[in-house]
C-alpha cells in the first residue's frame, strides 16, 4: 500500500530537520522522549523546590491568570512568527515550483511541512513547559495534572505553528510572483518581529499584567479570544487545586475541548484554503522603468563634488534605496528606539535617565551600521574587482559607502536622539548639543564598521559571515560608552566618546583600505 503524498512530504521534511546527526535518527526520538520525560519529572522538580513556597503565595493571587495569560500568548506569538520569518527571509520559490510541478495536492504540501516540523517544535516546548511547570509539582500537582498541562502546552504551539505555516505559505505565493513582491516579504520578515518585542517590553514593564488585571486599559477581552488564554485558564485551575483532577471539571473540559476544536477546525479550514495559498501562477507582467533623478539624487551629487565620484555615489546610494529589505531595517531600528522609550527608559529615575538613554541610542546606532555599510563588501569580489578596474576605483567605492552610510545613520540618529531626550525634560541647549555629539558618534560608528568590514571582509549576506564583524561594533561600541562615562562623568564621558570612537574608527578604516587593496 503506498504511503499519503502528504505523508511522504512530512518525512523529507523531518529528514531534513534532522540531516545534521543523521547516524542517529533511529534513535533521536526514543532519547528525546526519554530525556524530556526525565526532565520535566525528575531534574526540574528537584531544582526548583527551594521556590515552591514564592510560587505558592504568587499563584494563589490575582496576577496569576494575568501571567499565566501573558507567558502562553508570547510562546503562541513566537511560535506563528518563526515559520512566518522564516518563509519570508528565503526569496527562493524554486523548491516550492518544483514540489507543486509533480503530481501531488496543495493540500497534501501544506499538511506534510507542517508535520515534518513538528517534532523539534515539541521538543523544545516540552522542555520550556517543563521548566514552568517543575515549579508547582513540589507542592502537590498530580502527574496527571502534569501530563494535562504539558497537553495543553503542545495544543497551543500546534495551533500556533499550524497558523504561521498557512499564513506563511500565502504570503509566500502571494509575494513570490514577482521579484519586487519577493523583496518585500524580506523586508516584512523583520518588521513582523517589531510586535512581538512590544509585547515583550509591555509585559517586562509590567504594563500588560496591569491592563489584564483591569489596572489600566482593557486587554482581558482581546486576551480572552485567543487560545492561548483558554490553556492559561486550564493550567491556572490545576495549579489553585493541585491533586484534584475534577475540581471545576466542567470548565476544564470546556477549555480542553475548545482547544481541540480551534485546532482540528483551524486545519480543515486551510486545507480548503490551500489551493489559494499554494497558487505561484503569475497575474501581471511588470518591465522596470528608469524614473529621472529627483531632488534627493541631486542633492547627493551636490555634497559629493558632482563628477565620477558624484556618480559613484549615486549608483552606490540607488542601489541601497530601492531594496525594501534596507528601509525595513531604518524602520525596525526606530521602532526599537521608540518602544524601548515607551516601555522601559521612561520608567528609569532621572538620575539615570540621560545616560542609559544616550548608552541605548548609541548602541543601536551601531547595530545600524552593520546593516547599513555591511554591504561594502557583500556583493562579492566581483564587484570589488570592477572597482579596482578604475583610477583610484577602490578608493572611490569606500568614500562612497560612508556618503551613504552617512545619508542613512545620520538622520536615524538625530530622530532617535530627539525621541529620548525630549521627554526628560532638558533644557533646549542640553538637547542640541547632546544631539549632535551623538551625531557625531554615529558617524564615527560608521567609519569604524566599514573599517572593521574591510579588514575582515564579508563576501555575501549571509549571517553567518557578518556575525563576526556585527558582535566586534556591539561590543566596541558598548564598552567605549562604558569606559568613557565612567572615568570621565556624564558631559564630558560624551565628549571623550566622540573623540575616541572617532580615533578608533579613523584607524580601523585606514588598516581596512590597506588590506582590501592586497585581496586577490
Amino acid at each position: 500500500m503506498r504511503m499519503p503524498k502528504w505523508l511522504v512530504i512530512a518525512k523529507n521534511e523531518y529528514l531534513l530537520k534532522t540531516s545534521s546527526f543523521r547516524a542517529y535518527r533511529m534513535v533521536y526520538p526514543i532519547l528525546a522522549t526519554i530525556i524530556v520525560t526525565l526532565y520535566v519529572f525528575v531534574a526540574a522538580p528537584a531544582m526548583f523546590a527551594a521556590a515552591s513556597e514564592y510560587t505558592r503565595s504568587f499563584f494563589l493571587s490575582d496576577a496569576a491568570l494575568a501571567f499565566m495569560q501573558v507567558m502562553l500568548f508570547i510562546i503562541f506569538i513566537s511560535i506563528i512568527t518563526i515559520p512566518i520569518m522564516q518563509t519570508l527571509q528565503d526569496s527562493n520559490i524554486a523548491p516550492l515550483e518544483t514540489l507543486l510541478a509533480s503530481p501531488v495536492d496543495p493540500k497534501d504540501v501544506l499538511l506534510g511541512k507542517y508535520l515534518g516540523s513538528l517534532p523539534s517544535y515539541l521538543i523544545v516546548v516540552s522542555l520550556i513547559a517543563g521548566t514552568f511547570l517543575a515549579l508547582f509539582i513540589p507542592f502537590g500537582m498530580s502527574p496527571e495534572q502534569v501530563l494535562i498541562s504539558l497537553l495543553v502546552f503542545v495544543l497551543v504551539v500546534l495551533i500556533a505553528l499550524w497558523l504561521g505555516t498557512l499564513i506563511a505559505a500565502i504570503l509566500k505565493a502571494r509575494l513570490g510572483k514577482s521579484a519586487r513582491g519577493r523583496d518585500a516579504g524580506q523586508a516584512l520578515a523583520m518588521l513582523i518581529a517589531l510586535p512581538m518585542v512590544a509585547v515583550m517590553y509591555s509585559a517586562m514593564n509590567g504594563d500588560m499584567l496591569n491592563a489584564l488585571q483591569g489596572k489600566g486599559a482593557s486587554l482581558s477581552s482581546i486576551f480572552w479570544a485567543m487560545p492561548s488564554s483558554w490553556g492559561a485558564d486550564v493550567v491556572l485551575r490545576f495549579l489553585r487545586n493541585p491533586g484534584d483532577l475534577g475540581a471545576d471539571l466542567p470548565m476544564t473540559m470546556l477549555g480542553l475541548g475548545g482547544l481541540f476544536v480551534f485546532l482540528f477546525g483551524s486545519i480543515f479550514a486551510g486545507m480548503k484554503l490551500s489551493g489559494r495559498a499554494y497558487n505561484l501562477e503569475p497575474v501581471t507582467f511588470v518591465t522596470p522603468q528608469a524614473k529621472p533623478e529627483g531632488y534627493f539624487y541631486r542633492y547627493v551629487r551636490g555634497i559629493s563634488g558632482r563628477g565620477a565620484f558624484s556618480s559613484v555615489v549615486v549608483a552606490v546610494v540607488k542601489d541601497y534605496g530601492r531594496r525594501l529589505e534596507n528601509l525595513s531595517r531604518i524602520i525596525y531600528i526606530l521602532g526599537l528606539v521608540a518602544l524601548m522609550e515607551l516601555f522601559i527608559l521612561s520608567s528609569l529615575p532621572k538620575g539615570n535617565y540621560v545616560s542609559i538613554s544616550l548608552l541605548t541610542i548609541s548602541w543601536m546606532m551601531a547595530f545600524l551600521c552593520v546593516f547599513v555599510v555591511g554591504e561594502v563588501t557583500a556583493r562579492g569580489k566581483d564587484n570589488l574587482f570592477v572597482y579596482r578596474k578604475a583610477p583610484g576605483g577602490e578608493t572611490r567605492l569606500i568614500l562612497a559607502r560612508i556618503i551613504q552610510g552617512c545619508l542613512v545613520v545620520q538622520p536615524v540618529a538625530v530622530v532617535s536622539a530627539l525621541i529620548v531626550l525630549l521627554p526628560a525634560g532638558l533644557d533646549w541647549w542640553s538637547i542640541i548639543w547632546m544631539t549632535f555629539a551623538l551625531l557625531a558618534v554615529a558617524t564615527a560608528y560608521v567609519v569604524m564598521s566599514i573599517g572593521l568590514f574591510l579588514l575582515s571582509p564579508a563576501f555575501s549576506e549571509k549571517p553567518s559571515e557578518m556575525i563576526g564583524n556585527a558582535i566586534a561594533i556591539l561590543v566596541i561600541s558598548f564598552l567605549l560608552y562604558v569606559i568613557c562615562i565612567v572615568l570621565y562623568g556624564e558631559p564630558w564621558g560624551i565628549l571623550a566618546l566622540v573623540l575616541f570612537s572617532s580615533s578608533i574608527g579613523s584607524i580601523l578604516l585606514y588598516a581596512g583600505s590597506r588590506k582590501i587593496r592586497t585581496i586577490e
